[in-house]
């Protein structure tokens, strides 16, 4: 059983705090391979639809490069999102019990931020990729629908859970060789798929999309997921009823930190 050191922190963002991204080596102060991972300590429901959001920065673009992971109790790989080098280029994936439900391709440089928001539609099978606010990949699973993913599991930003046994209080394991390489902010997970339509933008522009919902949908789609001059800009994002960014308690694991942000999109 591997030995992890877990720091616990509670953030919730205000006026007066400044923002922040965490940052990932998937290394050990004496450069010793490593698993670090961002866990949000959360009451997950079970899902028959989900939207998952993040702003990434990676320095290493040569191996794969797990974004997202939820492990439920009986499906330690539940929900996974990545980023991997193939020979035709770098290619965003993502797979839901284990079953890959698309590949799509596109340009992630180092060192450069790119937002992505992956969504997904149980009852029709209906999935959403999107890039810096552009819709860079959609299609149908009918294979998978109806689909329900069970709650009560574990919420990870930053690393693969999957593959090797963590300990018997937990679901599933760790990839030590599928982290994220870089820094990552503004996670969100939330329990509704995105609507169809969303503005295009760049990276320097606002990005305002819906989640479709209930009594929450008028309060999300009112808010701008991109930059607001003169304000915190993207740090005034919507909020996830599963993972919200600066309220939800964060597990930083195996020497990942938190450092402060620039409050400007896309140059944290």
């Amino acid at each position: 059983m591997r030995l992890l050191i877990i720091l616990t922190i509670c953030v919730v963002i205000n006026a007066s705090l400044p923002p922040i991204k965490v940052l990932l080596t998937q290394r050990t102060l004496d450069d010793r391979r490593t698993i670090q991972f961002a866990e949000f300590d959360t009451s997950v429901p079970n899902l028959q639809d989900f939207t998952v959001c993040y702003w990434l920065k990676s320095v290493n673009t040569t191996t794969r490069q797990s974004t997202f992971s939820y492990a439920a109790l009986d499906d330690p790989v539940a929900i996974s999102t990545w980023i991997e080098p193939t020979i035709f280029g770098i290619q965003i994936r993502m797979a839901i019990s284990g079953k890959e439900v698309y590949s799509v391709p596109y340009h992630v440089a180092y060192h450069h931020w790119y937002h992505f928001c992956h969504s997904w539609e149980g009852a029709s099978g209906r999935w959403l990729l999107y890039a810096d606010g552009d819709l860079i990949g959609q299609g149908i699973d009918s294979s998978l629908r109806p689909l329900l993913i069970r709650g009560n599991g574990t919420v990870v930003f930053g690393q693969q859970q999957n593959n090797f046994d963590f300990g018997p209080d937990r679901h599933g394991g760790f990839q030590s060789l599928s982290g994220v390489e870089g820094e990552m902010t503004l996670m969100l997970f939330d329990s509704r798929p995105l609507r169809h339509q969303i503005e295009s933008i760049g990276a320097s522009g606002n990005v305002k999309g819906e989640i479709i919902g209930t009594k929450l949908t008028s309060d999300i789609s009112a808010i701008s997921w991109g930059v607001k001059e003169s304000t915190l800009g993207c740090f005034n994002q919507p909020v996830g009823d599963i993972v919200a960014w600066g309220i939800t308690e964060i597990k930083l694991v195996g020497g990942a930190k938190v450092t402060n942000a620039k409050p400007s999109c896309g140059d944290f």
